[in-house]
């Protein structure tokens, strides 16, 4: 058997087409993202201040380190002009 022929015989044998690089990637995400998040909670576990956070926003971003910063950095704004 020739080298060609055995090429043609491996070509007209190949019935599998190859996954799309966007189908791939999609399949391989959906495994690599439950195991990132399960070694997040495994190691680190859920932050305890997500348990008592307020129901409404802007009772988030209400206390006084914040007003602090805040003022800290108007002041500094004021200084500089």
């Amino acid at each position: 058997m020739k080298t060609g022929d055995l090429i043609r015989a491996l070509a007209a044998d190949n019935d599998a087409r190859a996954m799309a690089p966007g189908q791939a990637l999609g399949l391989a995400s959906i495994p690599a993202i439950a195991i990132a998040l399960g070694l997040q909670f495994a190691i680190l576990g859920l932050r305890p201040h997500l348990f008592s956070l307020p129901r409404r926003a802007p009772n988030i971003v209400q206390n006084r380190s914040y007003d602090s910063a805040r003022s800290a950095i108007l002041s500094a704004c004021v200084a500089s002009r």
